[in-house]
């Protein structure tokens, strides 16, 4: 859903332009009027562009809000979802376990506590695991696959999440150079997505895909261990390398 929600964006922006285009001759912005006053020429253009996002995100949050109530007419976890009153809910963790993800948040909730106690440089990859009894919240305790993964089994509990698993194994100082490293991938896609070879274009553009399922799918599972990210990265990486190699031809 949100690479959907990326494209759809990203084409907004494209048809935003196209139809920018299409009117500016016809409201003659170019025209002397628009050079005085506040509202000149870069300005009315700008308003002009904020309207039109603004239209098309009214239809597209009215489209979802749509679909949303017609998912409540077959989908009783939705219409379930719509009818609940989170202020009698009796907390979030409650209100999480009425619809069976409860144990999820625990986990997430206790490797922000470990990150509280570490902050700047965590507990050590791996290590997070060994301080769940201390750090979870008391709510856990009722949870039947908590009580039976502490008690029953050898396993070491993880936090299910990559993204609280870098801040509570490597702290602020291991979460912002992942996040740079995000970020200057991120910027490799779209610097592929510039140049004329086609190719090179889809690539940047599949691996901001990737990125974004992977961001997303960082919220649910905490495995470095995922071969087809890896080898997405390198492919897409390998495409801002040869694209930039064509931009200075």
């Amino acid at each position: 859903m949100l690479m959907v929600a990326f494209l759809v964006f990203d084409g907004t922006r494209k048809m935003v332009q196209h139809v920018h285009a299409w009117l500016a001759p016809r409201l003659n912005l170019d025209a002397p009027r628009w050079g005085r006053g506040w509202l000149n020429e870069a300005r009315l253009k700008t308003l002009l562009s904020i309207i039109l996002l603004a239209a098309f995100f009214a239809l597209y949050l009215a489209s979802a809000a749509g679909l949303v109530f017609l998912g409540a007419r077959f989908d009783a976890r939705i219409a379930r979802a719509l009818q609940t009153d989170p202020r009698q809910a009796g907390g979030l963790l409650e209100l999480t376990n009425r619809y069976s993800f409860a144990e999820r948040v625990v986990y997430w909730a206790t490797g922000i506590n470990i990150f509280a106690d570490h902050p700047f440089f965590g507990v050590g990859l791996g290590n997070a695991g060994f301080y769940f009894p201390q750090k979870m919240p008391t709510f856990g305790w009722a949870l039947t696959e908590i009580t039976q993964l502490l008690n029953y089994q050898s396993n070491i509990a993880n936090t299910k999440s990559l993204w609280v698993r870098i801040l509570a194994e490597t702290g602020l100082a291991g979460f912002a150079v992942f996040l740079a490293w995000i970020w200057l991938l991120w910027h490799s896609g779209r610097f592929a997505r510039k140049v004329s070879d086609r190719l090179l274009c889809v690539l940047g553009l599949a691996g901001q895909l990737v990125l974004i399922g992977f961001i997303s799918e960082g919220f649910s599972l905490d495995s470095f261990a995922l071969p087809y990210f890896w080898l997405a990265v390198g492919i897409f990486s390998a495409a801002a390398r040869l694209a930039k190699g064509e931009e200075s031809l």
